[in-house]
């Protein structure tokens, strides 16, 4: 008995001594932070991917993944993540996991390799604008982040430009043609295999991503993927190679990815909210929104629900940029300073003029600025602003033929025509009335109807606001424009 409690011992004992050995064992493995890359593309994302990197950096990872799901999203934003990237000094492999469309193909052909699910596509990064400015700065980038990761560059501007022929030829190299070059081969009977014709742009499927040497592998989930790769030493740096490498590989060999520990880094609770508000349709949304509800509320009394709508969008539109770390505060001073103008132009200034139109030029250059600050061909902020123009064309015709006919808007606004019985002067009759005393029979903002000697007259106060049942003087005539004051 007392033997065996002491053989007990003796194995608990050990078992104790070799914890530490293991876990230091298990250190020694390579450590891989997986960043996921699966919303539409916008600044508040690319400050996620921002802190990721810095976070994996500072714990030693050995390498970056990519798990991209994402049909695109703004150009600036891509740009800020590839440079990001390329500034990490670490290895990165990019999963396609099911799609990398538009801005997320320029990202993943940024990586040093390249795998993608079996059912996965890759493609169709052609800029919105379709201007030739745009495509060919976009097309100039996809050509050297190819060329730089040793990928066939004419594949990759394949996926931008529609104005070109993607080939197979006879030596079996992939090459992109002009029209007139393809029609020189024709012509000259060159035999050659079409792989995307013009005016189109190139998506793949997984298989012809391995085949036309875009993906280095295919893989249905993460482990499946570590398991293809090892980390390696080339001329003092680490690298990323395939295993299929290993027989002809000259370097360092250092451990295989299939015993990496990984480390996902989670979204915080604010970057979720930049990343919301910062896509760019979201965006959109907001800008429309809060442009129709401050328009509503500049045309009713009082403050009531259109202008707390209009007044939240905008805060979230420039809120969410803020959080993204962008310099919405130059943005957002000029927007105020531009509403303020215009509100000065509505209620102060009669008729509108010189402050009204720089207010909604303020107003404008504002939202530009903010959604883009950085790329310089204003791009993404055009597209952005474009939409929230559709928005506003399409919400607003709504709104102009339903509002109308609701019980809210009949109680706010006048509803009565401009004829005599119902307050219209014209220009001989107005001067007359200069100096009279009348009552208001709505408030003015700073337009109304006021009462002088039984008479229903169009008025507007010298910019201050006028409640029901006050009197009020003629002060000035301007044409037909009456101008008031309280007295």
């Amino acid at each position: 008995m007392y033997n065996r409690i002491c053989f007990m011992i003796a194995i608990v004992f050990v078992a104790l001594c070799l914890i530490p050995l293991l876990a230091e064992g298990e250190d020694d493995n390579p450590l891989v932070y997986i960043i996921k890359i699966q919303d539409t593309i916008g600044k508040g994302l690319s400050e996620h991917i921002s802190r990721s990197i810095d976070l994996a950096k500072k714990n030693d990872a050995d390498a970056l993944l990519f798990d991209i799901h994402t049909p695109g999203g703004a150009l600036d934003a891509t740009g800020d993540i590839i440079k990001t990237i390329e500034a990490s000094g670490l290895p990165t492999i990019a999963y396609v996991n099911n799609e990398a469309i538009s801005a997320g193909a320029i990202i993943t052909l940024s990586c040093d390799r390249i795998a993608i699910n079996p059912g996965g596509t890759i493609g169709d990064a052609q800029p919105i604008p379709t201007n030739e400015k745009t495509v060919s700065y976009v097309r100039g980038r996809m050509y050297s982040i190819a060329e730089k990761q040793n990928r066939n560059p004419d594949v990759a501007i394949a996926m931008v430009d529609k104005n070109i022929v993607l080939v197979k030829l006879d030596n079996n190299e992939i090459k992109a043609l002009s029209p007139e070059e393809y029609a020189d081969n024709q012509k000259n009977n060159i035999a050659m295999k079409v792989i995307s014709p013009q005016g189109n742009v190139l998506t793949i499927s997984a298989d012809q991503a391995t085949e036309l040497g875009i993906a280095d592998v295919t893989a249905k989930n993460i482990n499946e993927l570590l398991n293809q790769f090892s980390l390696a030493e080339i001329k003092g740096k680490k690298a990323i190679i395939s295993n299929r490498e290993i027989p002809n590989f000259g370097g360092n060999v250092i451990s295989s990815l299939s015993r990496a520990r990984t480390e996902e880094v989670n979204k915080t609770i604010p970057e979720r909210i930049s990343i919301f508000f910062t896509n760019p349709f979201v965006a959109s949304i907001l800008i429309a929104l809060g442009v129709i509800g401050m328009i509503i509320e500049f045309k009713t009394p009082g403050f009531g629900v259109a202008g707390a709508i209009g007044l939240t969008c905008i805060a979230l539109f420039f809120a969410g940029h803020m959080i993204a770390r962008i310099d919405a505060g130059i943005g957002l001073a000029i927007f105020v300073v531009g509403v303020g103008l215009l509100v000065l132009e509505i209620f102060v200034i009669p008729g509108f003029g010189v402050a009204g139109v720089f207010g909604i030029a303020l107003m404008f250059f504002g939202l530009l600025f903010t959604i883009d600050t950085k790329t310089g061909s204003w791009g993404d902020a055009i597209k952005v602003l474009s939409q929230s123009i559709i928005i506003m064309i399409v919400l607003g015709a709504f709104l102009a033929y339903f509002l109308p006919k609701t019980n809210f808007w009949k109680s706010t606004v006048l509803q009565t025509e401009e004829t005599t019985d119902t307050g219209y002067t014209s220009s001989e009759t107005a001067s007359d009335l200069q100096g009279k005393i009348g009552v208001t029979i709505s408030p003015l903002r700073p337009a109304g109807v006021a009462i002088f000697k039984d008479e229903r007259v169009n008025v507007v106060s010298d910019g201050s606001f006028i409640d029901k049942d006050v009197p009020v003087e003629v002060v000035k005539v301007e044409g037909g424009k009456i101008i008031v004051r309280s007295v």
